[in-house]
């Protein structure tokens, strides 16, 4: 496949409403849709080595901006006022692009999937902890640039690379039905589901790029609640219990995936 062709920081910005208004995303204000903006060039380079768009990301105070996107949506709006497809110009155009730039779609659904349900300030909180934002921000308070570096971006991206390409194995989700399905046991149901919480933390953490003691207590966790759920089921389950750091942190993101699937309603 040929390298995605980056569009405006707008189309992203439009495709995001549009799409996370279809996902019931009903809190994007002007300052959420900056951070998911980000977030989209993020995993865009992560997933796909190339930029989405090639606008200039700034340091503000309340985490990454893309100044012109910033003004087309934030210009007269009350801070809590959501954004919906009614202030998009054109949403047949902008469907149209989105429908057929299967890259940005893949990135724009995987960033409202991850990203979507969580608020404004907790985004903010989440993109004060990244790199790139941090070290733009303490440059622009010592009276230099205030661009996000696309390096800095890049780094991220790079770090992040193997918590958002991991393949699913469908042997292990067959395991794990077969013993569900087994067993009657009430401590079966609660166990997996809070293995379930404990892949999710440990998951969240990478991807957000935790400190190293707070991994090493979400690892212990998540071994802890495997073995939990082993006992459960009265007999052993297929690599719940992992020596090897990197085999925990790809068991916590597809078990992630499991739990979506099969989450209690």
């Amino acid at each position: 496949m040929a390298d995605p062709i980056p569009v405006s920081a707008l189309q992203v910005a439009e495709s995001l409403i549009l799409e996370g208004e279809r996902r019931g995303v009903r809190d994007m204000t002007a300052r959420k849709l900056q951070k998911l903006i980000y977030l989209t060039q993020v995993y865009h380079l992560t997933l796909y080595g190339t930029a989405a768009f090639l606008d200039c990301i700034k340091a503000w105070e309340d985490g990454p901006v893309v100044p012109g996107v910033w003004h087309e949506f934030k210009a007269g709006r009350p801070p809590n006022q959501p954004i919906t497809s009614k202030d998009v110009a054109d949403p047949g155009k902008s469907d149209a692009v989105f429908a057929t730039n299967d890259p940005l779609r893949d990135v724009v659904q995987k960033v409202l999937g991850d990203f979507g349900r969580y608020t404004p300030d907790r985004l903010i909180e989440i993109t004060h902890g990244q790199k790139p934002w941090i070290r733009a921000w303490e440059n622009a308070k010592s009276g230099g640039s205030d661009r996000i570096a696309e390096d800095d971006i890049a780094a991220l991206a790079k770090k992040l690379a193997r918590h958002l390409t991991h393949q699913f194995r469908p042997s292990f989700l067959q395991e794990i039905e077969k013993l569900h399905h087994s067993s009657g046991d009430a401590r079966f149901v609660l166990g997996k589901m809070t293995l379930a919480s404990a892949a999710g933390e440990l998951s969240e953490a990478l991807l957000l790029g935790a400190q190293k003691e707070k991994l090493v207590s979400l690892r212990q966790k998540l071994k802890e609640a495997a073995e939990s759920i082993s006992d459960a089921a009265g007999e052993p389950v297929p690599r719940f219990n992992l020596p090897e750091k990197s085999d925990l942190d790809q068991f916590a993101v597809e078990l992630t995936e499991f739990a979506m699937e099969h989450r209690v309603r």
